[in-house]
């Protein structure tokens, strides 16, 4: 199993929320964006078809825009890509 890294991380200062992975940085195929629902629960909120996509839309996630504070990218294999890029996932 690979270590968990840090996405990306807000400034303390604005809560300090970031993303998570366990994904290696040249990992191929479709990614996967979890996060806690208001029921406490984890569940995919989209999959993207890079990794680059789903860390970009991870970090504006856990950003003030984003109002997610816990959010992990998982292997998207076996789920169907939801959205082409961060963009789409955002408006």
């Amino acid at each position: 199993m690979q270590p968990t890294r840090i996405i990306c991380k807000q400034p303390d200062a604005i809560g300090g929320d970031y993303a998570t992975t366990i994904l290696p940085e040249d990992h191929q195929g479709p990614v996967s964006l979890v996060v806690r629902n208001s029921k406490g629960k984890r569940a995919i909120e989209a999959t993207f078809p890079t990794l680059k996509e789903a860390n970009t839309a991870a970090c504006y996630a856990v950003s003030p825009g984003g109002g997610y504070s816990e959010v992990e990218i998982i292997d998207g294999a076996g789920h169907p890509v939801t959205h082409t890029d961060w963009q789409e996932w955002a408006m």
